[in-house]
């Protein structure tokens, strides 16, 4: 899965150069993928924000394959949810990013280097807080 964007339809999910429509906004969409590996997206943003003082624009680990960074506040409707973990390179462009995946598809994403490197450290960060624990 490399991306997921809200439409009129519910959500569309980007996989493989194909795309599918999921008939629940992508927030909902991220809710079942967390509930599908046993815990709440609330209960995560809750723990990150007291652990990690993160206010918003968490990034939401679930697994290896599934590390998503929302382009936005995740309450907007146009956000984004750019799967990390899909990511072959990125591209700056001033105030845009060409993300690339591993299936070669692309999208555009408006949103800065910094504050897109900012959300690859916090991504990082929860990633590394999550193995230790499950690893201790």
């Amino acid at each position: 899965m490399n991306y997921i964007v809200n439409s009129k339809y519910g959500c569309d999910i980007y996989q493989e150069k194909t795309k599918y429509t999921h008939k629940a906004s992508s927030i909902s969409y991220i809710k079942l993928l967390c509930i599908s590996y046993l815990f709440t997206l609330e209960g995560y943003l809750t723990a990150c924000r007291k652990v990690f003082d993160y206010k918003y624009k968490i990034p939401v680990y679930i697994a290896d394959h599934l590390q998503f960074i929302p382009t936005k506040s995740i309450k907007q409707m146009d956000v984004i949810w750019i799967n990390y973990a899909e990511i072959k390179r990125f591209i700056v462009e001033n105030d845009m990013i060409l993300m690339i995946f591993h299936d070669e598809s692309q999208i555009h994403i408006k949103m800065t280097e910094k504050a897109w490197l900012k959300q690859i450290r916090r991504l990082d960060m929860i990633k590394s807080y999550k193995v230790k624990h499950f690893h201790s």
